[in-house]
């Protein structure tokens, strides 16, 4: 007997905070830009040869972009535009195509919020677990748009380590695949369970992925973070100082028992943060008021008790499934 099959879809979603606008130059009100006659140049192996089907079916893959929309060098990013070209899964060193397309499908990742999710592609795939996920990239499709109406290209980095302070993103690799593309490589395991359609989300995220160059371009160093949807867990709270006042801009990273960052978030004004896309288990909080981020951007806290400190420790927190509270954390 064959293995078994469940549905499994991907989507695109972001937990972004809410923007406004229709983008800037070049993009057209449904939020497609305009698509190259290019693909990418590697060649993997079909999908059954790792026990999947062709039909499209009605499962769930949900991918979603960072925490925060981060301000760069004083402006507010409001659309970021990623073009796929493919989608594919890797287990025992074999890789299969879950979804590929003639063109790529350009979604504006902010235009979701919360659990919202926009569809990238879906498969049947075999009840196992699997040890890669990538996302094929274009680069001519891609793009972000701040509120003051600019652009910028995403300049990706490849082959590139992560420059986070908490590790955050050894996870992921960026190569080149051609002049035209990359390749985002997810090293994260993750298992498809048997008997029903499943979803795993995959959290792009914004605020750890993005950085300003000192010529002003956009560097793009990829971090990505997932989780099974059964069991799919985030952690709020509020970071104050000694006074009871919000800290504000200060990252909050979550890290499993094995010290492995599960994901990473920031405060906003009012000293909140909501770290999303955490699977079942145990996480510790640490709280930083000086960060470098993936991509070597760094962020500065306000409004702390002590400027000298680099940050603390906060609690320990158990989730089981949607929405844990760590309550308020005083520095």
């Amino acid at each position: 007997m064959g293995r078994l099959k469940t549905a499994f879809t991907f989507l695109l979603a972001s937990t972004l905070a809410a923007c406004s606008g229709h983008g800037g130059p070049g993009v057209s009100p449904n939020g497609v830009l305009p698509q190259p006659n290019t693909g990418p140049a590697s060649h993997v192996r079909p999908l059954d040869t790792i026990g999947g089907g062709s039909s499209l079916v009605g499962g769930l893959l949900k991918i979603l972009l960072g925490d925060s929309a981060p301000q760069l060098g004083g402006k507010t990013l409001t659309h970021l535009y990623l073009g796929i070209w493919r989608i594919d899964v890797s287990s025992n060193g074999q890789t299969g195509t879950l979804a590929s397309y003639t063109s790529p499908t350009v979604i504006d990742v902010l235009a979701y919020q919360g659990n919202a999710a926009a569809a990238a592609g879906s498969n049947n795939v075999p009840t196992q677990t699997y040890n890669g996920l990538t996302f094929v990239v274009d680069l001519a499709s891609s793009q972000a748009v701040f509120s003051d109406g600019s652009t910028m290209p995403l300049g990706f980095l490849t082959n590139t380590t992560t420059q986070s302070t908490s590790g955050a993103g050894s996870s992921t690799t960026t190569v080149a695949d051609g002049p035209n593309a990359v390749d985002v490589i997810s090293n994260r395991s993750f298992t498809v369970p048997a008997g029903q359609p499943d979803a795993v989300r995959v959290d792009f995220n914004a605020f750890e992925s993005l950085a300003l160059n000192a010529s002003g371009g956009l560097v793009t160093q990829p971090v990505l973070f997932l989780a099974p949807t059964a069991g799919l867990s985030d952690i709020q709270g509020t970071v104050v100082n000694r006074w009871g006042a919000p800290v504000r801009g200060a990252t909050v990273v979550a890290s499993d028992a094995s010290g492995n960052v599960g994901n990473t978030a920031q405060t906003d004004a009012n000293g909140n943060f909501d770290v999303t896309t955490l699977g079942a288990g145990t996480y510790k909080l640490t709280i930083y008021n000086a960060y470098t981020n993936a991509a070597g951007q760094r962020y500065q806290a306000s409004g702390q008790s002590n400027n000298g400190w680099s940050g603390i420790y906060g609690p320990t927190v158990n989730v089981t499934g949607g929405t844990a509270n760590a309550g308020t954390i005083a520095d």
